[in-house]
């Protein structure tokens, strides 16, 4: 124990004994008995403390690196897909992708050709766009107009009159 000898021990305790006197001897014994008691109790609490917090670290640890390992899972998945389809499927699942793609592209050029047509306006027919390099009387395709409409009011009053 710590290094001392037997012989030692007995010359330490005959000179406490001679210094103390047989009175203070065994008291004091017990407060030293109840000192290291103590101390061991404190060790032994703060070994137990580090402990708990050592594991607490190594799980937190570990629930990060699992993270990653589920992130970088994640991702493998997600670039390998359709891994377990057969060839035959990936090959559809790859025309099919294009097909859609094709589609998609042709949509979009055809929205770009053409003009953005209002749903809420009438549409005019074809005759009456002008050709190019020719002029339009507008004041002439208003009257014609005017006569059209004149003529139907002109019917529709004597069909009311029969």
């Amino acid at each position: 124990m710590f290094g001392i000898g037997s012989t030692e021990l007995l010359v330490i305790l005959a000179v406490a004994l001679i210094i103390l006197g047989p009175k203070k001897l065994p008291q004091i014994a017990r407060a030293l008995g109840k000192g290291v008691a103590e101390f061991k109790k404190v060790s032994t609490d703060l070994q137990r403390t580090i402990n708990v917090e050592m594991e607490r670290e190594e799980r937190e640890q570990k629930r990060k690196e699992d993270d990653k390992v589920k992130q970088a899972e994640k991702a493998k998945a997600a670039q390998s897909k359709h891994k377990g389809e057969s060839e035959e499927a990936a090959q559809a699942r790859r025309e099919a992708e294009e097909a859609s793609k094709k589609a998609l592209a042709s949509a979009d050029k055809a929205n770009r050709s053409e003009p953005f047509k209002d749903p809420y306006e009438p549409e005019t027919a074809e005759a009456t766009k002008p050709e190019e390099g020719q002029v339009i009387d507008v004041a002439a395709s208003n009257a014609g107009e005017t006569a059209q409409n004149t003529e139907s009011s002109v019917a529709s009053e004597q069909e009311s009159k029969a």
